[in-house]
């Protein structure tokens, strides 16, 4: 044996004792400080010795990520924060439908109005529309309704959210055409304003909780509808954020979640719901940390604490940006002239009648006919 090998066999050695030292005293570190759990960091995987690092370092999952300033690069938008001070970025440009899942209580809403509120702070309405799909009485997203961005698309049942997405994918068939005309005559390809559409409690919308055939009809249109934003709305700038409290064949279809390649996956009440999410088990072991989640691409997998916007903070964005709708300019929906609005005598905004004739929405009727 020669003096280098020998050499090399002790530096081995050495290391290996180095790192059964750490261990043992990440442990009794992990142990003896409370919020700094090995649990916490376990899904990390960036290192085997990440946990022992967190113990020792302090490297580990926030347990509550305050945000106090939109985030927003492009379409990339912030979700959260991962052990070691990583931020986390979604880009609707670069993977335009995402869903969402978890148990009661886990911070799904939060999540989404993470998203929502960042996006209308530095985006202009030209530059986004917003439809929210709100299965909770429309009570989740209430104070998003008078946003520009917005302004009252937020359906609350399942017929109201038939109509709207109807209307969505006849706007996606319009662009498609467009785009069609500009490739055949060798045109650039035209720019749209994005179409954000924000279901939540998607699975209230499943056929298996319809009270009559009828209101079964109903639902299916609406989830044959959100299949195809899902498979063609990538080049016609529509994106899909879909959360469901209980994911499952019913209330996440294969044809719905199979063109979804962001997931934010909060703590699951099973292994068997965390499957549908993630087709694997790890969001039934998140902590019960309210926020904490898997976000899971193509790239791989991170676990992040979502961050929180403070409830009188969102109240000043909110109000900031409402005020672009006090102004006494007419306005028409950046969604291709869908909803157009006009001056009543009082110098009020009412609802007119819709451009789309084919898309089943009646014009509002008169304020005397309504009275009478």
């Amino acid at each position: 044996m020669t003096a280098s090998s020998g050499s090399e066999r002790r530096t081995g050695v050495f290391e290996l004792m180095s790192y059964a030292t750490m261990l043992a005293v990440g442990s009794v570190a992990a142990c003896a400080l409370g919020d700094m759990s090995l649990e916490d960091t376990t899904l990390i995987g960036a290192s085997p010795y990440a946990a022992v690092g967190a113990a020792l370092f302090g490297y580990r999952i926030p347990k509550r990520v305050v945000v106090t300033e939109p985030d927003v690069q492009g379409w990339r938008v912030y979700l959260g924060q991962t052990a070691f001070g990583q931020k986390v970025y979604h880009d609707f440009a670069a993977i335009p439908h995402m869903k969402a899942g978890g148990a009661t209580g886990s911070g799904k809403t939060k999540g989404l109005e993470l998203l929502l509120a960042q996006l209308v702070m530095k985006k202009e309405p030209s530059q986004l529309e917003v439809h929210i799909i709100d299965m909770k009485g429309g009570a989740s997203f209430a104070h998003f309704a008078r946003l520009p961005h917005v302004a009252g698309r937020i359906y609350a049942d399942a017929e109201n959210a038939a109509q709207a997405l109807e209307n969505i994918v006849i706007i996606q068939n319009k662009r498609l055409e467009r785009i069609r005309r500009a490739r055949e005559q060798f045109l650039p390809i035209p720019s749209f304003p994005r179409i954000l559409v924000v279901i939540d409690e998607g699975g209230e919308l499943s056929p298996a909780y319809a009270y009559d055939k009828q209101d079964e009809k109903i639902r299916r249109q609406c989830l044959a509808y959100l299949s195809t934003l899902a498979r063609v709305g990538r080049e016609p700038c529509i994106s899909l954020v879909y959360s469901t409290q209980r994911p499952s064949n019913e209330t996440l279809p294969v044809g719905i979640r199979g063109q979804m390649d962001a997931t934010m996956a909060f703590r699951t009440q099973n292994e068997l719901d965390s499957g549908i999410l993630l087709r694997n088990e790890k969001a039934a072991r998140l902590p019960n940390i309210k926020g904490r989640m898997i976000y899971q691409t193509p790239d791989g997998e991170k676990v992040v604490q979502t961050g929180m916007i403070p409830e009188l903070l969102l109240r000043r964005w909110m109000e900031d940006r409402m005020d672009m709708n006090r102004s006494d300019k007419k306005e028409t929906s950046c969604a291709d002239n869908v909803d157009t609005f006009s001056q009543d005598k009082e110098g009020g905004r009412r609802r007119t009648r819709w451009k789309l004739l084919e898309s089943g929405f009646p014009p509002r009727p008169p304020a005397s006919s309504m009275t009478s």
